[in-house]
This record gives structure tokens, C-alpha cells and sequence, in this order.
């Protein structure tokens, strides 16, 4: 089993708090706050971490980064442009394939795949 790096960075969200309703705004459902954590490791299956750093926010979730790697807006992706219009919001994804996507004032303008084939 190789290493595996998901995670969503959303730049300068200004003063934000870290709660359950950030998370439900976002998008997720049947996620609750349980503790803290160094974000040393990534999450497990099923599980969310949420962090912010030096004004940015960073999201890892596995079930996250496949709404980024659609070329249209899904209704989740669209709750994250909604919520942080004018932030740069960029999802990395390395082990289950490697993408990124890169969203600048709303709007995806960068969109990469690479499998066995590069889209």
C-alpha cells in the first residue's frame, strides 16, 4: 500500500472558525466535531479533517477530491465558490491517481489528471 495525499487549501479565508456549521455549509453531511489533531496524518475513510493555517484553510477528505476532478461545477465544489468567492481554492490529489484543480475568483482554471493517460 503506497502513500496517499488529498487535500483542499483554500487561500485567505480570513478570520474563520472551524465549527459544525462551516462544515454543513460546505457541503458535508453526517460530520461532527470529535477532537483535535495535529494533522499529522491524513484521514481514514469516512473521516474529515479541517485546519487553518496562517489565514488558509486546509480540508482532507478521500471523497472530497473526486468533486474537484469533474470538469463542471458540482453542487459541492459550487458551496466552496460560493462560500470563499475571491480566495484561490486548490485540491491536490497523489495515490488514487494524481490531479489538482485550481479555482481563481470562482472560476476553474486549471484542471489536470494523470492515470495511464493524461486528461
Amino acid at each position: 500500500m503506497g502513500w496517499k495525499i488529498f487535500v483542499t487549501f483554500i487561500k485567505d479565508v480570513g478570520d474563520i472558525e472551524i465549527n459544525d456549521s462551516l462544515i454543513k455549509s460546505l457541503g458535508f453531511k453526517d460530520f461532527k466535531f470529535v477532537e483535535k489533531t495535529d494533522f499529522i496524518e491524513g484521514p481514514d475513510e469516512g473521516e474529515l479533517y479541517v485546519a487553518k493555517y496562517k489565514n488558509n484553510l486546509l480540508i482532507a477528505n478521500p471523497d472530497l477530491v473526486w468533486q474537484f476532478t469533474k470538469s463542471e461545477i458540482t453542487k459541492v465544489v459550487k458551496n466552496f465558490i460560493e462560500k470563499f468567492p475571491s480566495s484561490e481554492i486548490f485540491s491536490l490529489n497523489l495515490g488514487y491517481g494524481t490531479y489538482f484543480c485550481l479555482i481563481e475568483n470562482g472560476r476553474k482554471v486549471r484542471l489536470r489528471e494523470a492515470g495511464d493517460d493524461i486528461y
